[in-house]
This record gives structure tokens, C-alpha cells and sequence, in this order.
């Protein structure tokens, strides 16, 4: 036994690194286990660069306004008015058809043949 005070370290799998890396999502938050796992496997130190890229461009992006929904409702209700759907009061008017459930099967009047 040598005389060294370090504890053995636990490998992980490139699979648990990538895990890891979705729970944590930036290298100074990736548990110890993880950043060794950097050190000695060029596929998951490669992914985690192409992530943090990522992350970067995405912060330089320059921010969006985002313009409020236009509230289309007295549109709508004119064009409703004046076709005749609906009243002023918003009720339907006695000239438009019914509306009915659509029906799932045809009902005919004949027969069914077997």
C-alpha cells in the first residue's frame, strides 16, 4: 500500500458526463468527477466546447422587442356585424343556420346490406 493520502477516483462514462452536463450546463458547475472525465475524453471536452459556443453567440445576440398582439376582436365583430352573425347585442340572428353537433356516422333512411 503506498503511503498517499488521496482517495481513488471514480471514472465516468461518457454517457454520465453527458447527463451531468445537462444538469449542470456550464464547466464550473460540472462535478469533479465530470471535469476529470474532460481531461482524458477528447469526444465530451469537444461537446462541452461546441456547448459553451453556443452559449456565447447566443448571449451576443442582440435582444428582441417583441411587439404586443394586436387585439383583432373589433375586426373580427364588424366584419360579423355586417355579415349578419351576430347582432349588436353579440347575439346570433335568426337567419343564421343552426349549428349541430357533427355526427360521427351517416344515418341513412335504407337498409343496411350484409
Amino acid at each position: 500500500m503506498s503511503g498517499s493520502t488521496e482517495m481513488p477516483t471514480a471514472t465516468i462514462t461518457c454517457c454520465q458526463f453527458e447527463r451531468q452536463l445537462a444538469e449542470s450546463l456550464t464547466r464550473a458547475q460540472l462535478p469533479s468527477a465530470a471535469r476529470r472525465h474532460l481531461a482524458v475524453c477528447s469526444a465530451c471536452a469537444a461537446l462541452l466546447e461546441d456547448f459553451e459556443l453556443i452559449a456565447q453567440r447566443v448571449r451576443s445576440l442582440p435582444a428582441v422587442e417583441s411587439e404586443p398582439v394586436p387585439n383583432n376582436w373589433p375586426r373580427i365583430r364588424e366584419v360579423l356585424l355586417r355579415e349578419g352573425v351576430i347582432h349588436a347585442n353579440g347575439q346570433e340572428c335568426a337567419s343564421t343556420p343552426a349549428r349541430r353537433s357533427p355526427r360521427l356516422v351517416h344515418r341513412s333512411t335504407s337498409p343496411h346490406r350484409r
